[in-house]
């Protein structure tokens, strides 16, 4: 496993843990600065959304996208949050924040079919939207 000291700015190299010869300082590859940029992009695809998207918010979008169709506590235990703080989450993300304000349009949340006290949560048109953004930015790196 590769730990890293500290954020390396860009073009500089990062100090690198491996073995037990101490830090030595590793030049990022083409290749991981082409990964690194990439994410960065997927990152100001959620700021362009709100500047003031956090994290969390960033999460609980990705874990919908990835696994739709499932209730608050299966999301909550993907994330190792409680129910309570992934609902709020999956709440604000959501047509409308949990203060009043609009809130972020990228999940909906439907009834369960079944189950009459369950909700499942699915991405909106908006949703569906960034993820494909998301999708084609990180295939360009595997050109």
């Amino acid at each position: 496993m590769i730990t890293f000291e500290r954020t390396a700015q860009r073009g500089e190299a990062m100090t690198d843990y491996r073995g037990s010869g101490g830090p030595r300082n590793v030049p990022l590859s083409d290749a991981s600065k082409r990964k690194a940029a990439a994410q960065l992009d997927v990152l100001d695809m959620f700021v362009a959304i709100r500047g003031d998207m956090p994290v969390q918010y960033m999460r609980a979008y990705l874990l919908v996208a990835l696994n739709e169709g499932q209730g608050v506590t299966w999301y909550a235990e993907q994330a190792g949050v409680s129910k309570s703080v992934m609902s709020r989450h999956l709440h604000d993300i959501g047509d409308e924040h949990r203060t009043g304000k609009e809130g972020y349009g990228l999940v909906v949340h439907r009834p369960h079919p079944v189950t009459l006290r369950a909700v499942e949560v699915w991405l909106t048109p908006k949703g569906r939207a960034l993820w494909h953004r998301i999708e084609r930015r990180l295939e360009e790196i595997e050109r």
